[in-house]
This record gives structure tokens, sequence and C-alpha cells, in this order.
């Protein structure tokens, strides 16, 4: 019997509330809607942060709410101080049209309520604008090497176009408020190059000139022939039983343990120079992973019966007692430049036709500091290996 009084006291409770909700919903013949009134349903806002507009509520409530919608919340705030609603703008408006947001006006509480939506609309700014914070800048001779400049203006799309005749060595982004500016190739000349980057919002166009460094050790031109390896690969000193030659990328590094060392192989067919004078000779090798500190790689003449194919710890290629040349590298280097001019003239004195280069680090160096190169495989031909005759 208790247990059906209280299931009765539970039903009755909720049946109560139920017509309770319906009479604040308007739903019996007693109910009175609030009242809302808006001295305006549009409110225009000058173009600059701080432009203010008022609506006056009219209302038998004594409860007053508003907001903006969140899409416009960046850039709009709303306050009420009896029975006026303010909206302010928070910042210049920086388009070219005007820009609009909406705010809610709610009056009353407790489920009686009554609601009224107010546009906002900030104008555009009378007059275009468009600056940098400097009209020229510099970058360093290496490829990554980059510069920023910041662009205040009201006008939108903001965009950075590279002149043609530098596209091959310099990109321009636009990031933000600022213009990047990045070095995508190196400057391997003498000279310093310079180019020209258009920076343009809306109609307005303003110039800023690029400069980039010349190499630190400049190439000496003009380039004569290029030749990429028939053949790379690298392997360890020892234990190291299955070919790499099909691999993107190869591993160099001195190890006092044998086992853990790794040299790297480089073949090339020079029968195409029999004809041209070497007056130089440069090895390129593109890094594919930072270098985490200073370290020196040697470059060694080499017999040159292996095959990329076959090369294992075993059938190791012999090396001559003294490298042709040595280079020092560090965590800034992104492209190893060997001077292999005397091993490749050597060669055609020979009437050699094939010569093959051996990288490999020296004793003296750190064990635990790795060098990895893209090969012949690596899908960017920019990166593949390859010497420069001049």
């Amino acid at each position: 019997m208790i247990k059906k009084h209280l299931a009765f006291l539970a039903i009755a409770s909720l049946l109560f509330s139920s017509c309770e909700d319906n009479s604040l919903r308007g739903e019996n013949a007693d109910y009175v809607a609030p009242e809302l009134e808006l001295s305006s349903a549009e409110v225009v806002l000058g173009p600059g942060a701080g432009s203010e507009g008022t609506v006056t509520v009219t209302t038998d409530q004594d409860k007053i709410d508003a907001y903006a919608d969140y899409s416009c919340r960046n850039w709009l705030s709303v306050s009420i101080s009896g029975n006026s609603v303010t909206v302010t703008a928070l910042s210049a408006n920086p388009d070219i049209v005007a820009r609009e947001g909406n705010v809610h006006i709610i009056v009353g509480e407790k489920g009686v309520t009554a609601e009224a939506d107010v546009s906002v609309v900030q104008e555009m700014t009378d007059t275009p604008t468009l600056s940098l914070s400097a009209s020229e800048v510099s970058i360093g001779n290496a490829v990554g090497s980059t510069a920023s400049v910041d662009v205040v203006t009201n006008q939108s799309p903001l965009a950075a176009t590279v002149e043609t005749a530098a596209r091959g060595w310099l990109s321009a982004e636009i990031e933000g408020n600022s213009v990047v500016v990045t070095a995508i190739g190196a400057n391997t000349d003498s000279l310093e190059r310079t180019a020209t980057v258009s920076v343009s919002a809306g109609s307005l166009v303003e110039t800023l000139t690029v400069t980039q460094a010349p190499a630190d050790d400049p190439l000496p031109g003009p380039l004569a022939a290029t030749i990429f390896p028939t053949d790379d690969s690298y392997t360890q000193t020892a234990k190291n039983t299955t070919p790499k030659g099909s691999e993107p990328t190869l591993r160099i590094r001195y190890s006092s343990a044998g086992d853990w060392r790794f040299d790297g192989y480089f073949k090339f067919d020079i029968s195409v120079l029999a004809s041209t004078n070497i007056n130089k000779a440069f090895l390129f090798l593109t890094i594919s992973s930072e270098i985490s500190g200073d370290i020196k790689l040697s470059f060694y003449n080499s017999t040159t019966e292996w095959q990329e194919s076959t090369l294992v710890s075993t059938n190791r290629p012999t090396l001559d007692a003294d490298p042709c040349c040595t280079v020092n590298l560090g965590t800034a280097t992104t492209v190893i430049k060997a001077d292999v001019t005397g091993l490749l003239n050597q060669a055609k004195e020979q009437g050699k036709g094939v010569v093959s280069i051996v990288a490999r680090v020296p004793n003296t160096e750190s064990n635990t500091i790795n060098i990895y190169v893209h090969s012949k495989e690596a899908e960017d031909v920019a990166v593949r290996p390859h010497i420069d005759i001049y």
C-alpha cells in the first residue's frame, strides 16, 4: 500500500509540473506574452575600433540579456546598462566591404521570455591603406635562408608575387599579416643577386627588394657538363650481407666498432668527358636529414669492380691510402661540395672511362654522428648525387 501511495504522489507531481510549464508557454488562456520592443532592428558602426551603437529596449520584464553570435565575437562586444544595449567594434574593419554581425536580445526569465535580433553592420574603411615594415631585406646564400616583412593594410586579398626572372631561386608566401621570402636555390656566384617581390592588397601594390648573399666559395663557372652516378650505395665495414643500392638515402658514419662503420659509394661514367677540358669538378651530395654536430667527411678514389646491386661487406672495393679531399660539415650544412678535380683528371690521363668515389668519415671524428644523403633513387632529381664540370 505504501508503494502504491508513493507512486500516486509521483504521478500527481508530474501532472502538476506539466500544467505549470504549459501555462508558462502560453498554452492556457491566462498566459500573457512578455512585452519586447526595440528602438531599432539595425545598428551601423563606423569603420574604426571603438565605434559604438545603442538600442533601447522597451519591456515589462525586469531581466534583459544580450549576446553576439559566435561568428562575430572576435570584433564585436555587447554591454547592457538599464534598458540600453550597446554594441562596440573591438577592431577596425580591415576589409574592402562592410562586415555584418548579429546580436540576440532576450527579456524575461524562468521560461517566460521574448527574443529579438539586432543586425550590426560595420562600415568599410574609407581610405585604402597598404604599408610594409621594410622595403628591403637580405637573405643568406644557402637554400632555406629566409626573411619576413610585416604588412599593415585594410584591404584584401593580400598576395605576394616574385618577379619571373627570380622564381627559380626565390619564393614568397603570405603568413598571417607577414610576407615571408625564402631562398629555394643556393647562390653559387661570387656576386649577390636581387629580386623584386610585389605585395598587393586589393588594388594597392608595394614593392619589396630581396638581396641574396654571394657564395662563400663561389663556383668557377660556366658549367660545362653534369654527370650522375651509374651506381651508388652504402655498406657497413663488416656483417652487412644485404645490398642497399636501391635505397633512396645513403648512410655514412664512423664507428670504432667496425660492424657499425658506414661508407658511401658513388660510381660515374666519365667516358662522356673524353673531349671536355676539366678546369674544376665538384661532387655534390644533398643532405636528407640534419647533421647533429660538426664532423669531417673525406673522399677517396677506389677500384671500380663493384655494382650497387651486389655490394656488401665482403666485396667492398679497395680505397687509395689518402683521400683526394676532405670537407668540414655542421648542423647548417644542406649540400656537401667536394673538389674531385684531381681525381677526374688523373682518371682521364690514365684512359679510364669509369671512376669510383668513396665517402668516409675519418677515424678522428665522432662515432655518434650520422650523415644521411639522398641517393640516385631519390624522387626529386635536384637532390640526387652529381658531379658538375667547369
